[in-house]
């Protein structure tokens, strides 16, 4: 008989500040903690090609040009 084992599921959460300008579409001004920018600098390290495929696979969006997606949230 397998023994029982109890996983429990923690969740984290990230929290960051926006002012935007909703006319223009912009972001004007963010504030996160070091977690956020953690995770930004983290994203450094893979590469671009990879991050683009695992995004494809998961997007529920449907087709979208996932490459400049990227690269256009990154610039």
């Amino acid at each position: 008989m397998a023994a029982a084992t109890n996983t429990t599921q923690s969740e984290e959460h990230v929290f960051l500040k926006l002012l935007l300008n909703e006319k223009r579409n912009k972001v004007l001004f963010a504030e996160a903690g070091k977690d956020f920018v953690d995770i930004l600098c983290s994203f450094l390290t893979i590469p671009l090609g990879t991050i683009a495929r695992l995004v494809e696979k998961e997007s529920i969006i449907g087709p979208v040009n996932v490459s400049h997606s990227i690269v256009e949230w990154i610039l």
